[in-house]
């Protein structure tokens, strides 16, 4: 089968959509599929089956940029769009010449990132207002809506979604298992040392100010992990030096080699995103017996207190939350999809679009 992907947002940028893009688009290829991407040029140079368009700044969000779609598209068997803006109306477009069936993906709460970029409550109510009806226009061309959670399904049919809406998460690979007590040697961290690991991109809506101004008053042998990188990164650092908090690393972009070292290393993942619509890191970490603290939003919440993966805290009890969670340093009890059967859930829609099953 030969797939296209459209995405708004790409490498060099590490995120979940990319990570669920990549992740995707692997296991499809090892299975006798060939996936083509189609992303904003980064300036740079990207491997095989990558194509990109001529894009611009975003400069109300450092790290994006806008894609000129100007090339012309081939044909495909399936047109999937996982992001609504200018590639992805692309992806549209591009699937309504070729008559081709086309998926999309809602990968992001678009409406809760008004509160990032409008200060005055009147006008934020009325953005977020235009970009639901905008999300709606946008996925209601589409054959089949892909919702990475039950609760983001729930929120979509509320917002005028009409099109079929099936639940796919992106599923995680199954881990290279490390020790932690070799973890704690090679990194030298003392064995009585407490390691509190975030992961993600350093940007307003994962809410890491939170989670910094709850740790103000941590133990001194507890030490914060922040992984990747993103626009937040220098005021954060200004935050964390100006609480007096010691011990707190950022480790800027980082392999997945590294990162899987990282959950094993680490005693607990903390989270104060509300505007998650999958919680890939809580997966992950939960898959290698990693505990999770986590803020009582939606979808994370749900899924830590489905897969018993840690606790679900209050901003008022945070810090209380993850000394319990040290304290209990229970593993998790975590039975995620893995990718091969999410792989096989998406690619099944795929063949259930055309009466020749693509075969």
């Amino acid at each position: 089968m030969k797939i296209a992907f459209f995405t708004d947002t790409y490498e060099p940028q590490i995120n979940g959509v990319v990570t669920s893009i990549n992740a995707f688009a692997k296991c499809m290829e090892r299975h006798g599929n060939t996936v083509s991407i189609f992303c904003p040029s980064p300036g740079g140079n990207h491997k095989k089956n990558i194509f990109t368009f001529p894009s611009i700044d975003f400069s109300r969000y450092p790290g994006y940029r806008i894609g000129i779609p100007v090339k012309k598209i081939k044909n495909f068997d399936v047109f999937h769009v996982h992001t609504p803006f200018s590639v992805g109306l692309a992806g549209v477009a591009a699937a309504r010449f070729h008559k081709k069936p086309v998926v999309g993906t809602f990968h992001t709460l678009i409406p809760e990132f008004t509160d990032y970029f409008i200060k005055t409550r009147r006008f934020k109510a009325l953005l977020k207002k235009a970009a639901w009806r905008y999300s709606a226009w946008f996925y209601n061309m589409c054959d089949v809506v892909i919702a990475p959670s039950p609760e983001i399904r729930t929120l979509l049919k509320r917002h005028g979604i009409r099109k079929r809406i099936v639940v796919v998460p992106t599923g995680i690979e199954k881990p290279e298992k490390i020790r932690k007590e070799r973890l704690r040697k090679k990194y030298k961290f003392p064995e009585n040392s407490k390691i509190i690991l975030h992961v993600g991109r350093i940007s307003k809506e994962k809410n890491i100010d939170f989670i910094l101004t709850s740790l103000k008053n941590k133990p001194d042998n507890w030490t914060l992990i922040i992984a990747s990188d993103g626009p937040e990164k220098k005021n954060l650092k200004e935050l964390a030096s100006y609480l007096g908090i010691k011990n707190v690393i950022f480790t800027g972009f980082i392999s997945k080699e590294k990162l899987n070292g990282l959950y094993f290393l680490a005693d607990v993942l903390v989270v104060a995103s509300k505007s998650e619509t999958q919680g890939i890191v809580v997966a992950e970490a939960a898959a290698r017996g990693l505990s999770v603290v986590s803020l009582d939003a939606p979808v994370i919440a749900n899924f830590i207190r489905k897969n018993k993966a840690g606790i679900v805290a209050r901003e008022k009890n945070f810090l209380s939350s993850i000394k319990k969670a040290l304290e209990k340093n229970k593993p998790a009890a975590m039975k995620g999809c893995t990718i091969e059967e999410t792989t096989k859930s998406l690619l099944n829609i795929y063949k259930s679009l055309s009466p020749s099953g693509f075969v």
